[in-house]
């Protein structure tokens, strides 16, 4: 019996799939082992900024408009080592509206595959205590209340389904002019769309499995084949 078992663990491990997170902490410090991080920005001097709100930390630019945040001439971007489906995106300091005189904010994150040329484009808006409207697949989920006291943070799953990804690009999308876009409150929507990226979700391509991994698959195989043919003849 104990054989079985251990062929058996052999064989969930050999086909186990490593998932990982990125923090917004990792991302400053461009310490993950399967993607590096730039910013792009007009600014002098801008660079990865942390920047925390009820309890959540999130990375943005400095020198902009929202030190800590990504604004509208702003961008981050995600390269990484080899190719991995998004599983989620997790994103704060979207606020619907009212909270900072804004009219409502709206995050791009751009993506793309292998040898492509051009970008598949999501966007995530919130706007003014309405449900948060997405391109895409997958599913939005409210993480933290989108008031001052929160920290605006939605988990946004699934952003690009199953697409195979080496470049992420994050950055805002401005909602004026337009003719359903106003100010609350008598404001002039000057931090209109900025957020900040929280933590992001991945899984790496394992189309080519790694000796490594065959080996173990073999093992747990073979181990099942064995004991199988054990109880058979007892």
């Amino acid at each position: 019996m104990h054989r079985i078992l251990m062929a058996a663990v052999l064989v969930g491990l050999a086909a186990n799939v490593h998932a990982g997170v990125i923090t917004a902490e990792q991302i400053l410090a461009n310490s993950s082992p399967d993607a590096t991080f730039s910013v792009s920005s007009p600014h002098p001097g801008a660079a990865l900024q942390l920047k925390s709100q009820a309890g959540y930390t999130g990375v943005g630019v400095s020198g902009g408009r929202t030190d800590g945040e990504i604004d509208t001439d702003e961008t981050i971007v995600a390269v990484f080592t080899t190719p991995v489906t998004i599983d989620s995106i997790n994103l704060m300091l979207l606020f619907d509206g009212p909270e900072y005189d804004d009219t409502e904010e709206k995050a791009q994150v751009s993506a793309w595959g292998p040898g492509m040329s051009d970008p598949i484009v999501q966007t995530l808006t919130i706007y003014y205590s309405e449900n948060p409207s997405f391109t895409g697949s997958g599913s939005v989920d409210p993480l933290s209340p989108a008031t001052e006291e929160g920290a605006g943070a939605w988990a946004w799953m699934d952003p690009f389904g199953t697409m195979l990804v080496t470049r992420l690009e994050f950055t805002a999308v401005t909602n004026l002019p337009g003719p359903e876009d106003f100010c609350f409150n008598g404001g002039t929507c000057t931090n209109d769309s900025d957020f900040s990226i929280e933590s992001l979700g991945y899984t790496p391509a394992t189309a080519v499995p790694e000796p490594g991994t065959l080996f173990l698959l073999g093992a747990g195989l073979a181990g099942l084949w064995t004991a199988a043919r054990q109880r058979r003849f007892a």
